[in-house]
């Protein structure tokens, strides 16, 4: 795992706060936990992050490939040669660019919703973690 930039976590807050004991609570072990925390933050937010920049990326992709179409679908509107067969292939073209633009919109969702759930499961997991963690710091004739 790389190292954080992040300057706070590099602050020592246990002897900062060594005047706030609480009997049977190691402060430092609270502090260990909230540690792990934002770097569960901080890595549900590079997820999230990744996630944004992939569904950009293929957002332009898709506009490229559309644009292309687009051109292709003027010319062949150009070559049809009756008002009828015009209308037609304008109704074919409409429908099969519609369906292209709601799959496109339903890969780009797909590609967020990923990401939200990668984000998410990296918090949940922490979350759980953290609570164990913190009902080890609780001395045992109290826990209850």
């Amino acid at each position: 795992m790389t190292k954080n930039t992040f300057p706070f976590f590099d602050v020592d807050y246990g002897k900062l706060l060594n005047g706030f004991k609480v009997p049977g609570i190691d402060v430092n072990a609270v502090l260990d936990i909230q540690r792990k925390n934002l770097e569960a933050f901080a890595q549900a937010a590079q997820a999230t992050a990744e996630g944004v920049q992939t569904a950009a990326k293929r957002q332009g992709e898709l506009m490229q490939k559309m644009i292309g179409e687009y051109q292709d679908t003027a010319k062949e509107l150009l070559e049809v040669s009756s008002p009828e067969a015009n209308a037609v292939k304008q109704a074919d073209l409409l429908k099969k660019n519609v369906e292209q633009g709601l799959g496109n919109l339903q890969e780009l969702s797909d590609i967020v919703v990923k990401s939200q759930q990668e984000a998410l499961g990296v918090i949940s997991r922490r979350t759980v973690e953290a609570i164990e963690e913190f009902k080890a710091q609780i001395p045992a004739g109290e826990a209850k």
